[in-house]
């Protein structure tokens, strides 16, 4: 059953937790308008932590199969079909918003219009939740970047940092790190952001523990541990 496992490319059960992911969030954005808050529509923030775990758990699979299986991780491949499925949608997306703001929103909402074209730069590179700050007085044009900038740095980032580190001790304990790292700086913010140097505080502190969780899940399974525990579980649900 293990070794099926692991032969496995797609994720297909995976469509529906990432569905409930993105309804989720949908409902926490919609909400407000229609005067329909409550405890339910207030939990948009587990739909985008849901979807970090996953990403991280299929991105680290993937990558970890291909280099157990041909000793090597092709960058070049990977990085393809990311832009591919992302930057067409994205940029179109981000070039849309760039027209209406000039076309419409400049002559009737101008702080927000040019707040927009000072950070195109940011939405532009994959930088938005670094330089981008959102205020409670004011929309923020294209706020919901800082996710995609998030997902862009993991994909940009993870593929070299797994291909270097050989085993799976040391992508294990490098995820264990960073999930250590921003969840004590998101824990002490107050504190750690007065120690100088706040954009590399703001860089540490906007990596998703999520993403980091679904990395660990990942690494554990492709461990003799992870095999024994993936086949314990196996047997008992009859996978």
């Amino acid at each position: 059953m293990y070794e099926r496992w692991l032969q496995q490319n797609n994720f297909i059960y995976f469509d529906g937790l990432r569905a409930l992911s993105i309804i989720s969030v949908i409902v926490f954005h919609a909400a407000p308008r229609f005067s329909v808050e409550n405890s339910f529509t207030r939990i948009g923030h587990v739909g985008v932590d849901l979807f970090f775990v996953i990403s991280g758990f299929l991105i680290s699979s993937l990558l970890i199969r291909e280099k157990r299986a041909t000793g090597r991780i092709n960058l070049r491949y990977f990085y393809a079909r990311r832009a591919l499925r992302i930057f067409p949608l994205y940029f179109g997306l981000l070039f849309f918003h760039l027209f209406i703001v000039y076309t419409f929103i400049r002559s009737r909402h101008p702080l927000e219009a040019q707040e927009f074209i000072a950070n195109f730069k940011y939405y532009l590179t994959y930088t938005s939740n670094w330089f981008v700050s959102t205020k409670p007085d004011r929309r923020t044009i294209f706020a919901f970047a800082w996710s995609l900038a998030t997902e862009e740095q993991f994909y940009l980032v993870w593929p070299p940092v797994l291909l270097i580190l050989a085993g799976s001790a040391r992508p294990l304990l490098f995820a264990l790190s960073l999930l250590l790292l921003t969840s004590g700086l998101h824990t002490f913010s107050d504190s750690t952001s007065q120690l100088g140097w706040p954009l590399l505080h703001t860089i540490g502190s906007s990596i998703p523990p999520a993403i980091c969780l679904g990395v660990i899940v990942a690494v554990v399974l492709h461990t003799p541990f992870g095999a024994r525990l993936f086949q314990f579980i196996s047997r008992k649900r009859g996978v």
